[in-house]
């Protein structure tokens, strides 16, 4: 693997469907879309994955 980028070979339906397990979650400024590079953006991106990953656990362990 040479810089930041990975592949995982899973096979699904349908590229319009969303995986239902987060195998790989980022966040930073880096990944904001409109505020990279600022604390802001890092932060939001930060709670947005905290929040995919808490409702994907909580659902899970409710079941």
């Amino acid at each position: 693997m040479i810089g930041p980028q990975s592949n995982c070979s899973i096979s699904y339906t349908s590229a319009k469907e969303p995986l239902r397990v987060p195998i790989i979650m980022l966040a930073g400024e880096g990944t904001h879309e409109h505020f990279y590079s600022t604390t802001h953006g890092a932060y939001d991106t930060g709670v947005k994955q905290a929040n995919v990953f808490l409702r994907y656990h909580v659902e899970k362990e409710s079941n």
